[in-house]
């Protein structure tokens, strides 16, 4: 059972963290519903 999201969403979001160079990026309560729950393109 998965609990975080689809795989090609976790990747979006961590590579969204590294890219800022920190956890704050990756403030996912604070991003709109569409951001969170879409998958976005590659």
């Amino acid at each position: 059972m998965r609990d975080h999201g689809k795989g090609r969403n976790i990747a979006t979001w961590l590579n969204r963290g590294f890219r800022a160079a920190g956890p704050g990026a990756c403030n996912t309560w604070g991003a709109g519903s569409a951001v969170v729950a879409a998958t976005p393109a590659a």
